[in-house]
Protein backbone atom coordinates (compact mmCIF):
# COMPACT_ATOMS: atom_id res chain seq x y z
CA UNK A 1 0.00 0.00 0.00
CA UNK A 2 1.59 3.43 -0.95
CA UNK A 3 2.14 6.49 1.83
CA UNK A 4 -0.86 8.05 -0.07
CA UNK A 5 -3.06 5.49 1.04
CA UNK A 6 -1.70 5.60 4.53
CA UNK A 7 -2.71 8.78 5.45
CA UNK A 8 -5.83 8.25 3.52
CA UNK A 9 -6.63 5.38 5.98
CA UNK A 10 -5.50 7.43 9.00
CA UNK A 11 -7.79 10.00 8.30
CA UNK A 12 -10.71 7.89 7.67
CA UNK A 13 -10.19 5.88 11.34
CA UNK A 14 -9.44 9.74 13.00
CA UNK A 15 -13.12 11.09 11.48
CA UNK A 16 -14.76 7.86 12.14
CA UNK A 17 -13.31 7.70 15.81
CA UNK A 18 -15.31 11.16 16.45
CA UNK A 19 -18.79 8.74 15.58
CA UNK A 20 -17.46 6.14 17.54
CA UNK A 21 -15.57 6.82 20.63
CA UNK A 22 -18.96 8.71 22.46
CA UNK A 23 -21.14 5.30 22.06
CA UNK A 24 -18.65 3.05 22.84
CA UNK A 25 -18.09 5.32 26.28
CA UNK A 26 -21.66 5.47 26.99
CA UNK A 27 -21.45 1.66 26.97
CA UNK A 28 -18.43 2.08 29.51
CA UNK A 29 -19.65 4.34 31.43
CA UNK A 30 -23.71 4.20 31.66
CA UNK A 31 -25.37 6.47 33.61
CA UNK A 32 -28.25 5.79 35.77
CA UNK A 33 -30.44 8.60 33.90
CA UNK A 34 -29.64 6.96 30.92
CA UNK A 35 -29.70 3.46 31.12
CA UNK A 36 -28.45 1.66 27.91
CA UNK A 37 -31.58 -0.70 27.03
CA UNK A 38 -31.17 -3.35 24.37
CA UNK A 39 -34.26 -4.29 22.05
CA UNK A 40 -36.42 -7.13 22.47
CA UNK A 41 -35.05 -8.69 19.80
CA UNK A 42 -31.43 -8.35 20.91
CA UNK A 43 -32.19 -10.56 23.90
CA UNK A 44 -34.35 -13.17 22.55
CA UNK A 45 -30.99 -13.99 20.23
CA UNK A 46 -28.81 -13.77 23.31
CA UNK A 47 -30.94 -15.91 25.39
CA UNK A 48 -31.25 -18.31 22.24
CA UNK A 49 -27.49 -18.35 22.09
CA UNK A 50 -26.91 -19.01 25.73
CA UNK A 51 -29.49 -21.82 25.47
CA UNK A 52 -27.37 -23.22 22.86
CA UNK A 53 -24.06 -23.00 23.98
CA UNK A 54 -25.37 -24.63 27.21
CA UNK A 55 -26.86 -27.70 25.76
CA UNK A 56 -23.69 -28.15 23.03
CA UNK A 57 -21.78 -28.01 26.69
CA UNK A 58 -24.04 -30.74 28.29
CA UNK A 59 -23.58 -33.01 25.03
CA UNK A 60 -20.08 -32.88 24.78
CA UNK A 61 -20.29 -34.39 28.45
CA UNK A 62 -23.22 -37.06 27.75
CA UNK A 63 -20.46 -37.73 24.48
CA UNK A 64 -17.51 -38.36 26.86
CA UNK A 65 -19.17 -40.62 29.34
CA UNK A 66 -20.96 -42.63 26.29
CA UNK A 67 -17.48 -43.12 24.72
CA UNK A 68 -15.52 -44.26 27.86
CA UNK A 69 -18.83 -46.27 29.12
CA UNK A 70 -18.92 -47.95 24.92
CA UNK A 71 -14.39 -48.53 25.36
CA UNK A 72 -15.69 -49.87 29.15
CA UNK A 73 -17.77 -52.57 27.82
CA UNK A 74 -15.50 -53.41 24.95
CA UNK A 75 -12.33 -54.09 27.25
CA UNK A 76 -15.11 -56.25 29.06
CA UNK A 77 -16.13 -58.14 26.43
CA UNK A 78 -12.91 -58.93 24.86
CA UNK A 79 -11.72 -60.00 28.59
CA UNK A 80 -14.46 -62.17 28.84
CA UNK A 81 -14.05 -63.67 25.02
CA UNK A 82 -10.40 -64.36 25.92
CA UNK A 83 -11.38 -65.98 29.41
CA UNK A 84 -13.99 -68.00 27.79
CA UNK A 85 -11.64 -68.88 24.97
CA UNK A 86 -9.22 -69.86 27.54
CA UNK A 87 -11.05 -72.84 28.47
CA UNK A 88 -11.21 -75.66 26.63
CA UNK A 89 -14.98 -76.47 27.15
CA UNK A 90 -16.24 -73.06 26.53
CA UNK A 91 -13.49 -73.39 23.37
CA UNK A 92 -15.61 -76.23 22.14
CA UNK A 93 -19.11 -75.13 22.85
CA UNK A 94 -18.18 -71.39 21.05
CA UNK A 95 -17.16 -73.13 18.05
CA UNK A 96 -20.09 -75.91 18.00
CA UNK A 97 -22.43 -72.61 18.25
CA UNK A 98 -20.40 -70.80 15.29
CA UNK A 99 -21.26 -73.71 13.04
CA UNK A 100 -24.70 -74.77 13.97
CA UNK A 101 -26.15 -72.38 11.37
CA UNK A 102 -24.98 -74.81 8.58
CA UNK A 103 -27.74 -77.13 9.70
CA UNK A 104 -30.53 -73.84 8.89
CA UNK A 105 -29.30 -74.67 4.93
CA UNK A 106 -29.00 -78.29 4.66
CA UNK A 107 -29.50 -81.57 6.50
CA UNK A 108 -28.23 -84.17 4.58
CA UNK A 109 -28.33 -87.89 4.83
CA UNK A 110 -25.16 -90.06 3.74
CA UNK A 111 -26.69 -93.45 4.65
CA UNK A 112 -28.33 -93.71 1.07
CA UNK A 113 -24.59 -92.90 -0.50
CA UNK A 114 -23.14 -95.00 -3.02
CA UNK A 115 -19.81 -94.84 -1.61
CA UNK A 116 -17.99 -97.90 -0.39
CA UNK A 117 -18.61 -98.54 3.22
CA UNK A 118 -16.09 -97.66 5.32
CA UNK A 119 -13.76 -100.88 6.67
CA UNK A 120 -13.69 -99.22 9.74
CA UNK A 121 -16.11 -97.37 12.51
CA UNK A 122 -15.85 -93.18 11.65
CA UNK A 123 -13.79 -91.53 14.25
CA UNK A 124 -15.94 -90.05 17.21
CA UNK A 125 -13.35 -87.20 17.41
CA UNK A 126 -11.55 -85.20 14.47
CA UNK A 127 -8.33 -86.92 14.51
CA UNK A 128 -6.83 -85.47 11.38
CA UNK A 129 -7.67 -81.85 10.08
CA UNK A 130 -8.74 -81.58 6.46
CA UNK A 131 -7.45 -78.69 4.66
CA UNK A 132 -8.12 -77.55 1.02
CA UNK A 133 -5.10 -77.83 -0.62
CA UNK A 134 -6.47 -76.40 -4.27
CA UNK A 135 -5.26 -72.96 -3.52
CA UNK A 136 -3.46 -70.21 -4.81
CA UNK A 137 -0.28 -68.69 -3.38
CA UNK A 138 -0.92 -65.61 -0.92
CA UNK A 139 -4.11 -67.54 0.95
CA UNK A 140 -4.24 -67.44 4.41
CA UNK A 141 -5.61 -69.64 6.86
CA UNK A 142 -7.73 -69.53 10.10
CA UNK A 143 -8.30 -73.09 12.44
CA UNK A 144 -10.80 -73.14 14.76
CA UNK A 145 -10.80 -76.80 16.12
CA UNK A 146 -13.46 -78.81 18.62
CA UNK A 147 -13.68 -82.13 19.38
CA UNK A 148 -16.37 -83.22 16.62
CA UNK A 149 -15.84 -80.41 14.37
CA UNK A 150 -13.45 -78.18 12.94
CA UNK A 151 -14.12 -75.01 11.23
CA UNK A 152 -11.68 -73.30 8.65
CA UNK A 153 -11.68 -69.93 7.00
CA UNK A 154 -9.60 -68.91 4.05
CA UNK A 155 -8.60 -65.17 3.50
CA UNK A 156 -7.03 -63.50 0.18
CA UNK A 157 -5.63 -60.47 1.75
CA UNK A 158 -8.71 -59.03 4.08
CA UNK A 159 -11.00 -60.47 1.84
CA UNK A 160 -12.24 -64.41 2.60
CA UNK A 161 -13.23 -66.69 -0.01
CA UNK A 162 -13.76 -70.13 1.00
CA UNK A 163 -14.84 -71.60 4.19
CA UNK A 164 -14.68 -75.15 5.06
CA UNK A 165 -16.21 -77.52 8.01
CA UNK A 166 -15.21 -80.95 9.43
CA UNK A 167 -17.73 -83.14 11.36
CA UNK A 168 -17.74 -86.05 12.62
CA UNK A 169 -20.81 -88.25 11.17
CA UNK A 170 -23.34 -88.43 13.70
CA UNK A 171 -27.06 -89.83 13.31
CA UNK A 172 -28.09 -86.32 13.53
CA UNK A 173 -27.58 -86.04 9.78
CA UNK A 174 -30.93 -86.48 8.16
CA UNK A 175 -32.22 -85.76 4.11
CA UNK A 176 -32.33 -82.35 2.75
CA UNK A 177 -35.49 -81.17 3.99
CA UNK A 178 -35.79 -77.72 2.01
CA UNK A 179 -37.35 -78.38 -0.82
CA UNK A 180 -36.96 -75.02 -1.75
CA UNK A 181 -33.31 -75.50 -2.12
CA UNK A 182 -32.06 -75.98 -5.89
CA UNK A 183 -29.84 -79.52 -5.05
CA UNK A 184 -27.52 -80.76 -7.27
CA UNK A 185 -26.36 -84.39 -6.71
CA UNK A 186 -22.42 -85.13 -7.93
CA UNK A 187 -19.19 -86.77 -7.60
CA UNK A 188 -16.63 -85.79 -5.23
CA UNK A 189 -13.60 -88.16 -4.96
CA UNK A 190 -16.74 -90.90 -6.19
CA UNK A 191 -18.40 -89.98 -3.10
CA UNK A 192 -21.75 -88.57 -3.74
CA UNK A 193 -21.84 -84.57 -3.01
CA UNK A 194 -24.95 -82.32 -2.95
CA UNK A 195 -24.19 -78.53 -4.21
CA UNK A 196 -26.44 -75.98 -3.94
CA UNK A 197 -26.86 -71.76 -3.74
CA UNK A 198 -27.17 -70.68 0.09
CA UNK A 199 -27.80 -67.51 -1.16
CA UNK A 200 -27.31 -65.71 -4.54
CA UNK A 201 -23.19 -65.00 -4.61
CA UNK A 202 -22.67 -68.02 -2.20
CA UNK A 203 -21.91 -71.92 -3.03
CA UNK A 204 -22.02 -74.51 -1.15
CA UNK A 205 -20.86 -78.01 -1.56
CA UNK A 206 -21.35 -81.15 1.11
CA UNK A 207 -20.11 -84.60 1.13
CA UNK A 208 -19.09 -87.84 3.28
CA UNK A 209 -15.97 -89.91 2.75
CA UNK A 210 -17.21 -92.95 5.32
CA UNK A 211 -14.85 -91.10 8.14
CA UNK A 212 -16.34 -87.26 8.06
CA UNK A 213 -18.89 -84.75 7.04
CA UNK A 214 -17.32 -82.00 4.97
CA UNK A 215 -18.87 -78.55 3.59
CA UNK A 216 -17.45 -75.97 1.88
CA UNK A 217 -18.20 -72.27 1.14
CA UNK A 218 -17.33 -70.61 -1.63
CA UNK A 219 -17.66 -66.68 -1.22
CA UNK A 220 -15.87 -66.39 -4.65
CA UNK A 221 -17.16 -67.21 -7.86
CA UNK A 222 -13.87 -67.17 -9.37
CA UNK A 223 -13.01 -70.79 -7.97
CA UNK A 224 -14.64 -74.14 -8.68
CA UNK A 225 -15.91 -75.73 -5.75
CA UNK A 226 -15.84 -79.04 -7.05
CA UNK A 227 -12.12 -78.58 -7.56
CA UNK A 228 -11.52 -77.44 -4.12
CA UNK A 229 -13.93 -80.09 -2.75
CA UNK A 230 -11.63 -82.51 -4.48
CA UNK A 231 -8.33 -81.20 -3.43
CA UNK A 232 -9.57 -82.22 0.47
CA UNK A 233 -6.54 -83.76 2.08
Amino acid sequence: MSKGHDKLDCMIMLAARNYVDPEVESFDNPSDDEPVVFSSRYERIKKKKIRAYKRRQNMVKVKKITRYAAIGLLVLLSVAFITVMSVSAFRNAVIDAVVDFFDDYVKVDFSGSATPSPTKEPPSSIETVKRITALPEGVVEEVSRGEQICFTKYYLGNKKILTLSQEVITQNNVLLDNSEQDVQILLVNSYRAYKFKMQEDLISVCWSDGEYVYRIICYDDNFDIITLAESVR
